[in-house]
């Protein structure tokens, strides 16, 4: 600084020069696209279940996954108990557990039956993560899913008069998806081209 002057070194971040490439000739594959019907079929039956009911098991149906149950279990981990190794009449879903190994041995239970079995306890889990739990468990009841009818009052549980307006509804949205993933797809591509 001198006076009403000063002066000062500044750096200036310039932009790299690049050649844009000529990709008039570029084959861009046509993307694979999604089943709108298929889409809107499994859309469907995802809100049926959402909106259905449950119901007992019948005498000859057993544990399978997407089954709520009541259940006792024990476990030990080397013949000793560790936290949340006992409950009594535990409410449980089948498949929306941490520890896949544990529904994997109950499957096929019917209520009454008690089954003993050894589980992997996961990695994540803390103190007793990586260690065998030898487990005891009873199923005292199961219950199923039931889907909601398919009908108009089903609809209008979706905020849909009909059946009808809702597949129309649930057409569009398959539809907008698959036209953001062709663009997706396609500008993934080019990117790939122009970089290569």
């Amino acid at each position: 600084i001198n006076g009403d002057s000063f002066s000062c070194k500044m750096t200036i971040m310039k932009a790299p020069e690049f050649e844009i490439k000529d990709f008039s000739s570029y084959e861009i594959p046509s993307p694979i696209l999604i089943d709108v019907d298929a889409e809107v079929e499994k859309a469907v039956l995802e809100l049926r279940e959402r909106f259905g009911g449950v119901r007992p098991y019948d005498d000859n149906e057993f544990v399978e996954n997407g089954d709520q149950l009541t259940i006792s279990f024990n476990a030990t981990i080397d013949g000793q108990p560790f936290e949340g190794s006992v409950a009594e009449g535990q409410l449980y879903f089948v498949g929306h557990n941490s520890i896949k190994q544990f529904d994997d041995n109950i499957l096929g239970m019917q209520p009454g039956d008690s089954r003993t079995f050894e589980v992997l306890i996961p990695e994540t889990f803390d103190i007793i993560g990586g260690k065998v739990a030898l487990f005891n468990v009873v199923l005292h009841m199961g219950t199923k899913k039931t889907p909601a009818n398919l009908d108009d009052d089903f609809a209008r549980q979706c905020g849909e008069p009909s059946v009808d307006s809702l597949r129309d509804k649930l057409k569009k949205i398959a539809e907008l998806r698959q036209k953001q993933k062709k663009l997706m797809d396609i500008r993934q591509q080019l990117s790939l081209k122009l970089l290569n």
